[in-house]
């Protein structure tokens, strides 16, 4: 069994935006992953019999692509009709740290970055039910959150 919280922790640390998806896999090394034709990662857990399981588990493991680096710096030009850098110090997003607040039992951040957490609560769930190997076929998908930047 995995320790769920320190799991969570872990996969929430740092926004992972489309294309960068491989830094989460690469946390959890105790699983060696396979990878289809569209580059999304895949883990079978056979049943004791050795046949395939007909149960599928899904997640995505890319995160929404904001945080105070990129929002914080922008403005709102009304004649372009788009946001615009106020200045060309951005920061890249991609190695950007989460700041995790604590509340009770609740994790969550200082109000200024994503937590990430609509689907690394599904991916860490995935890695538990993994590691105590309850047969199934894991999916964790690539760029569900592509139209969301």
């Amino acid at each position: 069994m995995i320790n769920i919280r320190e799991t969570f922790l872990k996969l929430t640390s740092h926004r992972t935006p489309k294309g960068s998806e491989g830094d989460v896999i690469a946390l959890i090394p105790e699983f060696k992953f396979e990878k289809d034709e569209f580059d999304n990662y895949y883990y079978i857990i056979k049943k004791p019999d050795g046949t395939f399981s007909d149960t599928m588990f899904t997640s995505h493991l890319d995160t929404v692509d904001r945080g105070p680096s990129d929002w914080d710096n922008k403005r709102w030009d009304k004649e372009e009709g788009k946001w615009v850098y106020i200045n060309e110090n951005k920061v890249d997003d991609k190695t950007k740290s989460i700041k995790h607040t604590f509340e009770g039992d609740f994790v969550k951040t200082d109000g200024k970055t994503n937590l990430g957490a609509d689907d690394k609560a599904g991916v860490t769930i995935m890695l538990n039910l993994m590691s105590e190997g309850v047969p199934g076929l894991y999916y964790f998908f690539m760029g569900e959150e592509s139209g969301c930047a």
